[in-house]
């Protein structure tokens, strides 16, 4: 059984879960249809939790100490723990080889190599960790600070709601120096909520939009698991064509992978927040004059909290 380790604020909303890191590692788990269940960690608790429990450091702090965040899980399999999104990922697909890979090996035909100009081994495989590897880069960098500048507001009032029933949660106390240095702005703007048509909520569509547009440039490459799938794809091309033969939902066409993680979780990090049945949400799902909602919906199904 795999524990999996992710962070709580609120207690009296299961689902009210504030890291987008954490909704990956939730998306990959219940994508592979692993069995786990989930142990939270206070988000002021974070570090002695991690100690306690024997979670690796996914960083270091400027002063040299190690730094410990969440997700994390522990697979009694194997006796591993393993921290970080992307490295739990690579973990799943390691150790479960008969579940979906989230970095799939690309089989390209040598002649829609060339055309796109990316390196190929000399029997058409392209490996995908790097490529899937800098959705995240993009998300951390440009996406997801303008998904939690449109979040704060509404976080910290459900939080302060929250304050009587879930006393120790240290959420504001962790956050106020942090939030305040991010964002440039004193602690009591930040906790005002921003209404449907501020442009903070356009900013996080755009920022979103990024995505959509590569999402619509990449549907439609053909993945192969095996090497022995090769020939088959080889043999069918002609009548297939292109690598945009086999269209599908997902950034690499019909299989979920870490990238699709990376973009879900930005959704369900906002659902958590707003709340599924808010007018906000709503709103969301009609980003990119409606061309998001397939891919939420597809996104939903994954999304269950064990």
């Amino acid at each position: 059984m795999i524990t999996f380790y992710d962070i709580k604020v609120n207690s009296t909303d299961p689902a009210f879960t504030v890291s987008p890191f954490c909704w990956q590692a939730r998306l990959c788990l219940n994508y592979k249809q692993l069995p786990y269940h989930t142990i939270y960690a206070l988000y002021s608790n974070v570090t002695a939790f991690a100690k306690k429990h024997g979670i690796p450091p996914t960083g270091v702090k400027p002063d040299g100490s190690p730094s410990y965040t969440l997700p994390a899980i522990h697979d009694s399999k194997t006796n591993a723990t393993v921290s970080d999104s992307f490295k739990i990922a690579r973990y799943l697909d390691e150790t479960y080889p008969d579940t979906p890979a989230f970095f799939p090996i690309a089989i390209i035909p040598p002649t829609v190599g060339a055309s796109v100009d990316v390196n190929l081994s000399t029997d058409g495989k392209l490996d995908t960790r790097v490529l899937l590897a800098a959705w995240e880069s993009m998300a951390t960098s440009t996406v997801y600070p303008k998904v939690l500048k449109l979040n704060v507001g509404k976080l910290l009032a459900r939080v302060e709601d929250s304050a009587d029933s879930f006393p120790g949660g240290g959420f504001v106390e962790s956050s106020q120096r942090k939030f305040e240095m991010v964002f440039g702005m004193r602690w009591d703007e930040l906790g005002k909520e921003p209404k449907l048509g501020e442009p903070v909520w356009k900013e996080a569509e755009e920022a979103v939009g990024i995505w959509l547009g590569l999402l619509e440039k990449s549907r439609g490459s053909s993945f192969r698991r095996d090497e022995s799938d090769k020939d088959e794809f080889m043999k069918d091309k002609e009548s297939l064509g292109t690598l945009e033969s086999q269209r599908g939902l997902w950034v690499m066409g019909g299989q979920f992978t870490f990238a699709d993680a990376v973009v879900g979780a930005a959704f369900c990090w906002i659902r958590s927040v707003w709340g599924q049945d808010s007018e906000e949400w709503a709103s969301v799902k009609t980003w990119g004059e409606g061309r998001w909602l397939e891919y939420i919906e597809g996104v939903e199904k994954y999304a269950t909290i064990l």
